[in-house]
């Protein structure tokens, strides 16, 4: 039995209007009805500043990266959470700015290295440029991402 092909789904550019435009932090805290969404989602989700600091991490990745509260994430650079490959995931976003998805190696807060799938995407406005980073553990997952 043959099974349709099913496109790959596109990219969707997200704009931020005027009366918007605040920092990364602000968009979020003031988004209180995304952070719920966020942060009832199983995906553990990390938003990225320019800096490539963490302004927002999702419960599952507060629970995924084992940090008991948002605010002890919050700051972490991406090179502490994921030391091993951080170089090869910005070069990945620099050749994909679409997004890409991939493996990687993060570190835990209690110092162990696990496998992780990434996906990263980018929200690109004139006063915001961030990363988010949706994140599974890929301990038994498939190789065929």
């Amino acid at each position: 039995m043959n099974l349709p092909d099913i496109p790959s789904p596109q990219p969707v550019k997200t704009t931020i209007s005027d009366s918007t435009r605040k920092s990364g932090r602000e968009f979020i805290e003031n988004s209180r009805a995304l952070l719920a969404v966020l942060n009832a989602s199983a995906e553990a989700t990390l938003v990225m500043n320019r800096q490539g600091e963490a302004i927002f991490a999702s419960r599952a990745a507060q629970a995924l990266w084992g940090f008991e509260s948002e605010e002890q994430m919050t700051g972490q650079a991406i090179r502490t959470l994921f030391p091993p490959q951080y170089e090869f995931l910005q070069a990945q976003q620099a050749m994909h700015p679409e997004g890409i998805t991939t493996r990687a190696d993060a570190l835990h807060s209690e110092g162990y290295i696990f496998p992780v799938s990434v996906r990263i995407s980018s929200l690109d406005d004139q006063d915001m440029d961030l990363r988010i980073l949706s994140v599974r553990e890929a301990r038994g997952m498939q190789d065929d991402l």
